[in-house]
């Protein structure tokens, strides 16, 4: 439900961005620098709100300690590799 919210949020934030800089080059165009700064200020904390709604980096991954389990693993899934790779290329023979 939280990502919906601030799915909403989001889009609200972008939608009142494009409208203000629309403003804003309407301002520029009509020489009213002073509005179009004001506008410029107004995206500016806009963009910082979007900046603010943004997911957090996920975690790092945790590492397993490597073990003489994850070794024989590792080394199992390697010959597999080998095994299938050699028995398809004779295949094609």
């Amino acid at each position: 439900m939280a990502s919906i919210v601030s799915f909403f949020q989001e889009a609200r934030i972008r939608m009142k961005l494009n409208e203000l800089t629309e403003d804003q080059d309407e301002a520029a165009k009509a020489k009213d620098f002073n509005r179009a700064q004001q506008l410029l200020e107004e995206c500016n904390k806009l963009k910082d709100e979007l900046k603010a709604l943004a997911a957090p980096p996920p975690p790092a991954p945790v590492e397993r300690p490597v073990t003489q389990d994850t070794r024989t693993e590792v080394r199992s899934l390697c010959e597999l590799l080998i095994f299938e790779c050699t028995d398809c290329a004779f295949r094609k023979r």
